[in-house]
């Protein structure tokens, strides 16, 4: 576990720095590992409890390929969703991403496509999606297209 939190290592005077992010993520797993959905403030509350170094803060950046983000009437939510548990085949990968939400930013959807799809996750939504317009900012939302 300490060689994936490990930034660097001094050798010579046999320190190692740990990597802030990489230790608030791996506790976001455990968290996660005992209650695979959380209200946003509940989530951010405990999680920021869990990580140590009072003096950086946890950031919902960091859940980018652990959980989603659902927003709805009762509220937003997160939702357990790593991207090793999902298929390593970009179609049925997509399908299960639509199954969880009707609706998607391309910034979502790149934190779970692009290691599959590289330079090629454009073309690949180009012909498995539509996108519509969101009123509020301009930004396009991606629909799944039926095939």
């Amino acid at each position: 576990v300490l060689s994936k939190m490990a930034k660097t290592k001094d050798t010579e005077q046999g320190n190692i720095l740990i990597d802030f992010r990489q230790v608030a993520v791996i506790i976001a797993h455990q968290l996660f590992a005992k209650a695979l959905t959380w209200a946003e403030d509940e989530l951010c509350k405990e999680w920021q409890a869990k990580v140590p170094g009072a003096s950086q803060q946890i950031s919902l950046d960091m859940l980018k390929g652990v959980a989603i983000r659902i927003s709805g009437s009762t509220g937003t939510t997160w939702e357990y969703m790593p991207s090793e548990k999902l298929a390593k085949d970009p179609k049925e990968r997509l399908r299960q991403l639509f199954t969880l939400r009707k609706k998607w930013s391309k910034v979502d959807l790149l934190t779970y496509l692009k290691p599959l799809l590289g330079s090629n996750v454009d073309e690949f939504l180009a012909n498995s999606t539509t996108t519509i317009s969101d009123n509020r900012d301009g930004e396009a939302i991606y629909l799944l297209v039926n095939n």
